[in-house]
């Protein structure tokens, strides 16, 4: 039977009112995404050299500017402008996602934008005939976690003067699901006011995926390359050194009882410098490293470790070599707000050309973190160790440093944290002019969060080196300010 027109347009009317239906709930799922997106809590800083402690996405790169200045965090990489931890204890950074009524996970993908502005009085790093310049500094960055995550939980930071391109001892990320995936890219800007033949742009990409099996064997495998280039006055080198690095892993962990585990660790790094007259530092590092331990109590771990490197320069085959480095190694967690992890051996450096003789040195790592209350952390590290020489007439450079920051927040929105380090670099040199660097940097930083996706802060860095060859002596001084979002 035919409808009539009374009924026709009743049918006009309940379609257009289950239109407004969908387009209103369609709107509403867009904006809980982005709701959530901002949910998402901000990870602590990275800091990988000492020289500050921010949410910037410079700590990217940092590691690689000076490598053996790092400071461990527990949270990795800030997810969002903000770096607010306040009410978080050590360890215990939020992992859950948030399931949303339409179904949506929260905290699958990430977008980061960090805009500086900075001033330094010594651009070129050089002891006299300074040269001072004011950097704009824009780093945006993306990154994609399944399943769900608030902030990164893995971080590798790399050295292009350590033997298998770690800086630190690599902590296996915990279990939290059967499989956990990141992958992240990051780039950071650099544009000079009045040498703009300094502009240059860095890039990093990392990946990580961990598989986990119900009998106690856990998969990791990682990957991280670095478009980048050194700071100038590294080793001795008077230009600016570009390179490219590639570090890929695996880390596979058993647990054979409640009191035993077992893990092996596999690295292959890669070193290319651009410049024909760095190519002498180009190198492949292959790396096997061994450990085994022991559960003593609930918060105590005691481990072994041997860690053997396979050293091999492309053009510098004088410098191929063998690092063995076995070591006893603890790591402790005396109270929910402290966490150390130490390890201390020694190194023998054997070098393909026998001329050149065997080496053989002690050997520690050490990181630490305290978090006193829910407002404060305080974190530690320092190392000795043998380190692949930057001055062309060195076969190798002792390496050591310790580095500390503290970080308070002061109010909701106002967060204050400093930084400082101190390192010695001496160079096994060939020559009767031997070289010893002692470097030393500080940096505090106030920062400001507008919201919960957006931080705004200002910073000073002061870094000087004395050398005793004093025309590799330094001093610098940077003062800047930013504005970091995130989401």
């Amino acid at each position: 039977m035919p409808k009539t027109t009374k009924q026709r347009l009743r049918d006009v009317k309940m379609r257009k009112q289950q239109l407004r239906h969908i387009n209103k709930t369609v709107f509403l799922a867009c904006c809980m995404v982005l709701a959530q997106k901002h949910e998402a809590l901000a990870a602590a800083p990275s800091n990988s050299n000492g020289t500050n402690f921010t949410s910037s996405p410079d700590t990217i790169f940092l590691a690689q500017n000076q490598p053996d200045l790092a400071i461990p965090t527990e949270k990795v990489l800030p997810v969002k402008g903000s770096s607010d931890v306040a009410g978080e204890r050590l360890g215990q950074a939020a992992t859950e996602s948030k399931e949303s009524p339409f179904g949506l996970r929260s905290g699958r993908y990430h977008a980061f934008l960090d805009l500086k502005q900075q001033y330094s009085d010594n651009i070129n790093n050089t002891p006299d005939n300074e040269l001072d310049d004011w950097t704009t500094v824009i780093s945006p960055g993306v990154w994609i976690s399944l399943p769900a995550q608030p902030q990164i939980t893995f971080a590798v930071n790399t050295s292009n003067t350590s033997p298998g391109g770690l800086s630190l001892f690599l902590e296996r990320p915990e279990a939290f699901s059967r499989y956990q995936f990141y992958l992240m890219y990051g780039a950071i800007v650099e544009r000079y006011d009045s040498y703009s033949e300094r502009d240059n742009t860095k890039q990093t990409v990392d990946g990580f995926l961990q598989y986990n099996l119900r009998g106690g064997l856990s998969m990791n495998f990682f990957n991280k390359f670095l478009d980048s280039q050194n700071p100038m006055g590294v080793g001795d080198s008077t230009e600016i050194d570009k390179f490219k690095s590639n570090l890929l892993g695996s880390i596979l962990n058993y647990d054979l009882s409640e009191k035993f585990e077992a893990r092996a660790d596999v690295r292959r790094f890669d070193l290319d410098y651009e410049r024909a007259a760095s190519n002498g530092r180009d190198r492949t590092d292959n790396s096997l490293e061994l450990y085994f331990f022991y559960k003593y109590s609930p918060k105590t771990q005691i481990f072994l470790d041997y860690e053997y490197v396979d050293i091999s320069y492309d053009i510098s085959q004088n410098l191929d070599a063998v690092n063995h480095t076995p070591s006893l190694g603890l790591r402790w967690m005396p109270t929910e707000k402290t966490k150390i992890i130490a390890k201390g051996g020694s190194v023998t450096k054997r070098f393909d050309d026998n001329a050149s003789g065997d080496v053989s040195r002690p050997s520690f790592d050490l990181q630490a973190f305290y978090s006193p209350t829910v407002k404060t952390q305080v974190n530690l590290s320092s190392s000795y160790k043998l380190g692949e020489t930057t001055v062309a007439t060195a076969d190798y450079s002792e390496d050591f440093n310790v580095a500390g920051a503290f970080s308070l927040q002061m109010t909701e929105k106002v967060r204050a944290s400093i930084s400082a380090s101190y390192t010695v670099n001496d160079f096994s040199d060939r020559t009767a002019a031997s070289r010893t660097d002692k470097s030393h940097s500080i940096s505090p930083i106030l920062q400001y969060k507008f919201r919960d996706w957006l931080t705004g802060g200002a910073g000073y860095t002061f870094q000087e080196r004395s050398s005793n060859l004093s025309a590799y002596d330094y001093t610098n001084n940077t003062v800047y300010v930013q504005l970091a979002a995130g989401m």
